[in-house]
């Protein structure tokens, strides 16, 4: 008995239905799975990076008072210490799910991100200046409580430009390309304002040995 044509219709459609489905799930399932792992692992990476570039803005403050001799120079190099490899390792972090954000976005955090090592180098080059020439024990008893070194000012401005670095990029992760308006200025200012910082660091040069030997006569 012939198949009446509804039902041959019904069959066929029922029989494409089957494979388109065993299509999707050997073929592109995979696939989708794939791009979703990568999309939470990439929100996961986003969330964390963010949590870390908070904390360091805390943590790194107690670097300011590099500026002083006696405690408050050992307590800034503990804090140098302890978060230096942190701060060197931003970048790479960042790396992981940058894929995730618009290119300007890209461009605006890694700038930021791989300003922050060079500003520890800077602080690194400092500490070491002071301590193998000696000069920080002689102004540890040439200062007095409250005193400064006389390259207070680089100092200063070197760990304030480091962690207005952090906060920038901290800022310009949370920026949505939905609201493209607020994205797009809000990524121009910061990377304008990182220029800025730069410029005045650029009259901030660390001194040489000699230069704070005489400083300290």
């Amino acid at each position: 008995m012939p198949i009446p044509v509804p039902a041959q219709t019904a069959l066929i459609s029922a029989f494409t239905a089957g494979i388109i489905t065993l299509v999707i799930e050997y073929a592109a399932k995979p696939r989708l799975e794939a791009r979703k792992d990568r999309i939470v692992e990439h929100q996961r990476a986003h969330r964390e990076m963010l949590s870390r570039l908070l904390g360091l803005t805390k943590d790194l403050m107690p670097v300011i008072t590099l500026s002083f001799p006696g405690p408050g120079w050992e307590m800034a190099k503990a804090a140098l210490d302890a978060n230096r490899e942190q701060c060197n390792q931003l970048y790479n972090e960042f790396v992981k799910f940058q894929e995730s954000l618009g290119k300007r976005q890209q461009k605006t955090v890694a700038t930021l991100l791989l300003s922050v090592p060079t500003r520890v180098k800077t602080l690194d080059f400092i500490v070491f200046m002071y301590e193998s020439s000696g000069i920080i024990d002689e102004e540890k008893k040439r200062l007095g409580p409250g005193e400064k070194l006389p390259m207070a000012p680089t100092i200063e401005g070197l760990v304030y430009a480091m962690i207005e670095d952090i906060a920038a990029a901290y800022t310009a992760l949370q920026l949505s390309r939905a609201r493209p308006w607020s994205y797009h200025f809000r990524l121009r200012h910061l990377i304008r304002r990182h220029e800025e910082v730069q410029q005045g660091l650029l009259g901030h040069q660390p001194p040489t040995v000699n230069d704070q030997a005489a400083a300290s006569s």
